[in-house]
């Protein structure tokens, strides 16, 4: 016989031959002896057999992660048993669902945004370049003029002899007669000043010297620009050693087209002058090719005005 389900306070029941009552103060059996003479305590039975397992069960999905309330507790402790007796059944153990999951905290402040110290600074630029050569010296100022005839006035008219008049002999004692009159001094008459001669012209020149030995073919590459407006009137040219074998022949460019083809002939210093016209602006250049022949120290005179 079991427990009653829904005992009463002080109700009595009889389990494997033992009585107890219920109180409802503390919910629970106690083992009641009045009038009823317990038996002497029976011999242990033997255990039962060992209950097979079952199968374990399929997973099932995975709730909600929430945490319910917590269940009652079982039902209430049975009676202690008389020594030997049985012990009561344990009540079942309540469950809930599994309570929610708490929001997540809020995200921190950004952590302040510290600069580092500037490295130093790199390497300065390369090397300076080496300096670029030297251009020529610029023409001196042109010749001076030639001077002007010395002109002298025509030379006045002589005056005439005065009479020459011989005096009477003297006696024998040596005397001299008189002197003569002396003539009278002609006038003196400058001619008119000659006319001045002409202004000569203030010419000037561009040299373009060919330093050391040069022979031809060569293409020059040093450019002359000019410095203002001007105008070319006569080329010449010299050389520091005369060509002995050959004739040294060369051009002059302008603009990298040639404007005349010049020669100086064997055993000579110098070329022949020639005279030529030619214009140039600041955005013009000239330079000169060697075509044949060797050179000592070429010196190019260009005269302009």
């Amino acid at each position: 016989m079991s427990f009653p389900s829904s005992p009463y306070d002080g109700q009595t029941a009889v389990v494997n031959n033992t009585s107890y009552i219920y109180s409802s103060s503390t919910h629970s059996w106690t083992l009641y002896l009045g009038g009823i003479v317990a038996g002497p305590t029976g011999a242990t039975g033997p255990l039962g057999p060992t209950g097979y397992n079952g199968t374990t069960g399929t997973t099932g999905p995975t709730g909600a992660s929430i945490t319910g309330p917590t269940g009652p507790s079982g039902g209430p402790i049975g009676p202690t048993g008389p020594s030997g007796g049985p012990i009561g059944p344990t009540g079942s153990t309540g469950y809930g669902p599994t309570g929610y999951t708490g929001p997540t905290g809020k995200t921190g402040p950004t952590g302040a945004q510290v600069t580092g110290p500037t490295g130093p600074g790199g390497p300065s630029g390369g090397p300076i370049g080496p300096t670029g050569y030297t251009g020529s010296t610029g023409p001196s100022g042109g010749p001076i003029g030639p001077t002007g005839p010395s002109v002298t006035g025509a030379t006045g008219p002589t005056g005439y002899t005065g009479p020459r008049v011989t005096g009477p002999t003297g006696d024998p004692s040596n005397v001299t007669g008189p002197t003569g009159p002396v003539g009278y001094t002609g006038p003196q008459v400058t001619g008119p000043t000659g006319p001045i001669g002409a202004t000569g012209y203030m010419a000037s020149f561009i040299n373009m010297n060919q330093v050391g030995t040069v022979a031809g073919p060569t293409t020059g590459y040093n450019r002359f620009y000019a410095p203002f407006n001007l105008t070319i009137s006569k080329i010449t040219a010299n050389v520091g050693a005369p060509p002995l074998t050959a004739n040294i022949v060369f051009q002059i460019l302008k603009n990298n087209v040639s404007i005349g083809t010049y020669t100086i002939t064997t055993t000579n210093y110098t070329m022949t002058p020639v005279t030529q016209t030619i214009t140039m602006n600041t955005s013009d250049w000239l330079t000169v090719n060697m075509v044949s022949g060797t050179a000592q120290e070429l010196r190019i005179q260009l005269q302009y005005n």
